[in-house]
């Protein structure tokens, strides 16, 4: 016998349809947005909490708003496809907040699929009008239509101050933005052949930088092009030994950039954010290793760390493929940290004799520096290590290294290594 209070296969269908959705704005509000409020501090503009709450709350703004005009319209024209609009604008809503990168700027397509190739044809193939005098790039593109179909005379190319606050100025700002920032990763992810290889190759693709070189992201724009400027006009020298690529081939590269590529490096990089790159252990005994890709590796067995500082990559695959999540561990001698902090902090030796300038007096209490001057919190041990060196044997030269050199003045390799050591263990 047949039971009267089975469901039927609509309203079976039905019920699924309207649990599944119920259930995932449930998941939404009791699982994801917590874990997401806590995580919005590791994104760009994720210190400011009123914005964190201003994305974590869209939600509730827009159902409010839209909840009587899309029940007005379900009255008149059916509420299957106000439904099947309202789940689709929420999908498409997901998908740019899944791919933007910070907060600030949520339609910043930082994880956008391809997104170099897709610049690339945006500011390049899309359009009919020829560039005269660059055979490499035939078409002027969407970029350039843009700006000639939306210009207005009377003010500047963009459209700004002309007193006409309407849809196709915000539509223009909105797409010229979004294109400017695409082919701004195009331009860091894929250099321009034969002379400049991508910035991304050597520093990651966000700029988070290896133990041989300088991790980018977080670097104020203004120090960025300075440095970029120095290399080029050959003001600052390469650091080490010939046989140390790293630093010869930033000459080579920098020597070949225009000034409007210097430009996009530094605005691109200023933009990221630096995440946990290194932990600090210190030791007397470590996991034996060996040099390998301008880092260190394990290879087995172990060995006494002594007076060294040794930065070891733990996956050296991940480290090849230049994996910007990979954390390395950096090795330094018992009491380094305890000595750094001091030295950090005081500038004193243990007797309260000067030993050096305390690095709050230029890079600020945070030590995330300034407009002008590097955050120095949380960079790799051994980048500090080299810059230090740098500073004080004259490799460096210029206004930042007359800044850095009473700061080095008397310190020996010993205090280095612990205001390296400790720097790094910091979060940047």
């Amino acid at each position: 016998m047949q039971s009267s209070n089975r469901m039927s296969a609509a309203e079976l269908r039905a019920s699924i349809s309207l649990a599944s959705i119920f259930g995932l704005r449930m998941l939404g509000m009791f699982v994801i947005l917590p874990v997401f409020a806590i995580y919005a501090e590791h994104l760009k503009g994720g210190d400011n909490l009123t914005l964190v709450g201003i994305a974590l709350g869209a939600y509730g703004l827009t159902q409010a708003i839209l909840q009587i005009p899309f029940g007005w319209l379900s009255d008149r024209c059916g509420r299957k496809p106000i439904i099947y609009f309202g789940l689709t604008l929420f999908a498409i809503g997901s998908f740019i907040a899944a791919i933007g990168d910070n907060i600030d700027k949520p339609e910043n397509l930082a994880k956008f699929p391809n997104e170099g190739a897709l610049g690339h044809w945006l500011q390049c193939s899309v359009g009919t009008q020829k560039l005269a005098g660059v055979p490499d790039e035939p078409y002027i593109g969407l970029h350039f239509n843009l700006h000639d179909q939306w210009s207005r005379g009377a003010a500047s190319a963009h459209g700004l101050n002309n007193g006409q606050v309407n849809i196709t100025n915000y539509m223009f700002w909105k797409l010229h933005g979004w294109i400017d920032n695409v082919w701004e990763k195009y331009r860091v992810a894929k250099g321009r052949k034969p002379k400049i290889i991508a910035c991304g190759y050597c520093h990651t693709p966000t700029g988070q930088g290896r133990p041989e070189n300088s991790a980018l992201a977080g670097l104020p724009e203004a120090y960025i092009k300075e440095q970029l400027q120095d290399f080029r006009s050959g003001k600052r020298e390469a650091i080490g030994p010939e046989k140390y690529l790293p630093s010869r081939g930033m000459h080579a590269v920098a020597a070949a950039m225009t000034d409007e590529e210097i430009d996009e490096t530094a605005k691109y990089f200023s933009q990221q954010k630096l995440g946990r790159r290194v932990w600090v252990a210190e030791a007397i005994n470590i996991p034996r290793a060996e040099p390998s890709d301008w880092v260190y590796k394990e290879v087995g067995g172990s060995e006494d760390l002594g007076q060294r500082l040794i930065e070891v990559a733990p996956d050296i695959t991940r480290h090849q493929r230049r994996d910007d999540r990979m954390q390395y561990t950096a090795y330094v001698p018992p009491g380094a940290l305890a000595r750094g902090k001091r030295l950090v902090t005081t500038g004193q030796e243990l007797d309260k004799s000067a030993k050096t300038v305390i690095c709050a007096t230029c890079h600020l209490a945070n030590l995330k520096g300034t407009d002008k001057i590097p955050p120095i919190a949380g960079r790799s041990p051994t980048y500090l290590l080299r810059q230090l060196l740098a500073f004080k044997n004259g490799a460096r030269t210029g206004e930042a290294a007359d800044q850095m050199k009473p700061t080095v003045e008397k310190l020996e390799l010993e205090d280095m290594i612990a205001l390296a050591a400790y720097l790094g263990s910091l979060y940047p």
